[in-house]
């Protein structure tokens, strides 16, 4: 799903979308997905480094 909408949009939402990201069962792919997307359009300044720690945390627990 995270794959149907344009970068730019999703870059506005980045951390809305990993308060639900975390509530799945399917977190690896769908931070792999969105981080694609934001390769197009980046997040705010403020929201890159927390967006990080969150997509790294969930990465180390693999």
């Amino acid at each position: 799903m995270v794959t149907a909408f344009p970068g730019k949009l999703l870059a506005k939402h980045t951390m809305a979308l990993v308060q639900l990201i975390r509530q799945t069962n399917h977190k690896e792919e769908l931070f792999r997905c969105l981080s694609l997307k934001l390769v197009e359009a980046p997040p705010p300044a403020h929201d890159k480094l927390v967006f990080l720690n969150e997509v790294w945390s969930t990465i180390t627990r693999l």
